[in-house]
């Protein structure tokens, strides 16, 4: 407690305590019960008067690139800690986007008063579509892949510079503009085209369609491949880079028919690996291994073998024995080099 001015006590003064309660009482010539008292009934006081003041402004509305990032977080903790509640609480957060920030095939920037407002712009797209693809590995439905899918074909047709490479921040045609910026930064926030160049790579290991693979490299090339390029000013789009260079792991989990929870013993195995560079598909045998495979190419001619949960680790489509247990799935991932000779562009 701070005493201002005058040795005797008065409860006025009493701000703050830079020293323990007994001692400030022993200092002021009274009894701590006393000062404990006193600093109550200050504190009363104190809050009465306070609520004369006008209260401070609260930013209230819902931006769809925030949510994004906080989607992308809650869905990997779940994924890496298996951690229920976040992943339940990156859903939900998905499904309010989709509910009231989705209209017509396209995303809206902010919600509020029940509205939403505004055309998104390229970090809405952006960073949702990242959000969506996290949602997917934790979860394994497969909905939440096809609408990264979906967003990013908006993003190519209305955002996309597809003659030099990268995105604008807004949408072509969008009235009331002079000029249309191409982000290139990474501040306190990712930039768009950051995170979207990450979307693309993932998306082309996911699906196989080289159309991601040429538009990532020709952004890559804008970026990160001139002599004016400032990689130390993209540190987000370094992440990107360092997937296209690595040698991208796939991993497929294919458990008995209607049995993901079967797979938790692999992916337990999973969690103790830090694999940056990877994509994970978790699917059950039977009819979801056909509908996963016409987005999924990789998960075709997988099983699980003599109704057993099975893993599955590849390289370009190409996959090293089927691990039939935990154990054997922790060696195949403990002897994964993480950086070969040949990489993701070679």
């Amino acid at each position: 407690y701070g005493v201002g001015g005058s040795p005797n006590f008065d409860g006025r003064y009493i701000l703050y305590r830079p020293e323990a309660a007994v001692v400030v009482a022993e200092n002021l010539g009274i009894s701590e019960t006393k000062l404990m008292a006193t600093v109550e009934q200050a504190r009363a006081t104190l809050y009465q008067q306070r609520n004369y003041r006008p209260r401070p402004l609260r930013d209230e509305k819902i931006l769809t690139a925030w949510n994004g990032l906080m989607i992308s977080a809650y869905a990997q903790a779940g994924l890496v800690l298996g951690n229920q509640h976040y992943t339940d609480q990156a859903v939900k957060a998905a499904e309010f986007i989709l509910q009231n920030l989705y209209r017509d095939g396209k995303l809206y920037r902010s919600y509020k008063d029940g509205q939403a407002r505004h055309p998104a712009y390229l970090d809405d797209y952006a960073f949702f579509i990242a959000s969506l693809i996290d949602l997917y590995e934790v979860t394994q439905q497969i909905r939440w892949l096809q609408l990264a899918v979906r967003l990013d074909k908006v993003l190519q047709a209305d955002y996309e510079d597809l003659e030099h490479g990268g995105f604008f921040m807004t949408a072509k045609g969008q009235p009331g503009l002079i000029a249309r910026e191409k982000p290139g930064y990474d501040g306190a926030e990712p930039s768009g085209n950051s995170v979207e160049l990450l979307n693309l790579l993932k998306l082309y290991k996911y699906t196989t369609n080289d159309n991601y693979r040429l538009r990532a490299g020709k952004m890559l090339s804008l970026f990160l491949g001139g002599t004016a390029a400032q990689p130390l000013a993209l540190s987000e789009m370094l992440l990107a880079l360092d997937f296209y260079t690595d040698q991208v792991k796939e991993i497929v989990i294919v458990t008995p028919s209607g049995g993901l929870n079967e797979a938790e013993s692999f992916l337990q195995e999973f969690r103790k690996k830090y694999l940056p560079n990877r994509i994970l598909t978790v699917v059950s045998g039977g009819q979801d291994l056909s509908v996963y495979a016409g987005l999924v190419p990789l998960v075709k001619n997988k099983s699980a073998r003599n109704g057993k949960t099975t893993a599955y680790i590849c390289e370009n489509g190409t996959c090293q024995l089927p691990a039939v247990t935990p154990a054997d799935f922790a060696r195949q991932l403990n002897e994964i080099e993480k950086y070969p000779q040949t990489g993701f562009g070679k």
